[in-house]
């Protein structure tokens, strides 16, 4: 894959519903090597898989952050899932900062289990 964007989400929200309601086509998936042949097939998707380790694509068109969209508004959080909006903010600057930085540690301490 030539080019990609990987979101992951520390969250238990499943956004599995949002994302059906609003991209129909979608295909469950029996293992990542069936992703090689849609890429070949298609180019453009939305790879989903949730705390069940069940894994669904999704066929559409390239939205840029779509993911992230409505992971935020899923999760009651919409401004902060687009950087756009809050992102010349300085406070709102100063919350990514901090929540960056937490991530970060937190991501450590289970990479060093």
């Amino acid at each position: 894959v030539p080019h990609a964007h990987l979101q992951i989400l520390p969250s238990n929200t499943d956004i599995f519903p949002a994302l059906q309601h609003k991209y129909h086509f979608y295909k469950k998936l029996d293992s990542l090597e069936e992703l090689f042949d849609i890429y070949q097939r298609r180019r453009v998707y939305l790879y989903y898989e949730n705390q069940q380790r069940e894994k669904f694509v999704f066929f559409m068109d390239a939205i840029p952050q779509y993911l992230r969209l409505v992971a935020a508004q899923e999760m009651g959080r919409t401004p902060r899932g687009d950087w756009k909006v809050w992102g010349d903010d300085p406070d709102c600057a100063r919350v990514d900062d901090l929540l960056m930085d937490q991530t970060v540690q937190r991501l450590g301490r289970l990479l060093k289990k």
